[in-house]
């Protein structure tokens, strides 16, 4: 993501896998660029 913060306030997303790597830093890329609504799911609470 190129860091313009507000950019995506109007995004909303589901990122799976986003409890580590890849997944995870998708959904804190999103979330600073403003992303409206986020939704990280993992198989497991623990994670």
């Amino acid at each position: 993501m190129n860091g313009s913060a507000g950019r995506n306030s109007e995004t909303r997303a589901i990122v799976t896998g986003g409890a580590q790597g890849i997944g995870f830093a998708v959904a804190e890329a999103l979330a600073d660029e403003g992303c409206r609504a986020l939704a990280l799911v993992g198989r497991s609470r623990e994670k």
